[in-house]
C-alpha cells in the first residue's frame, strides 16, 4: 500500500500523512497532521466529548436523512470549537 501524502498548508510541500493528537484539557482534542519538512501542525479537527459522542452515533446510523443531519451538526460544532482555539 502506497504512503498517503498531504500538501502542507504552511510550506506547501508534500509530506506523509500521519495523524497526531494533542489533548488540550476539558476533554478537548486537537487532531492534526505534522509536516516532516517544516514541522507545521495542519489542523484536521477539534473535538470535545459531545462531538465524539455524536460521531459514534453517526457511525451506527443507517445512511439517509438522519445520518446527514448528524454530519451537519458535527461539522457545525467542530467549526464553533475551532473558532475558540485558532
Amino acid at each position: 500500500m502506497a504512503e498517503q501524502l498531504f500538501q502542507c498548508g504552511f510550506c506547501s510541500e508534500l509530506t506523509p500523512l500521519i495523524m497526531k493528537q494533542d489533548k488540550l484539557g476539558e476533554g478537548i482534542q486537537h487532531n492534526y497532521a505534522e509536516c516532516k519538512q517544516c514541522n507545521g501542525k495542519v489542523t484536521h479537527s477539534y473535538t470535545n466529548k459531545r462531538i465524539r459522542g455524536l460521531m459514534v452515533r453517526q457511525q451506527h446510523t443507517k445512511p439517509g436523512k438522519k445520518k446527514a443531519e448528524l454530519a451537519e451538526l458535527i461539522l457545525k460544532e467542530m467549526d464553533e470549537l475551532k473558532k475558540n482555539y485558532e
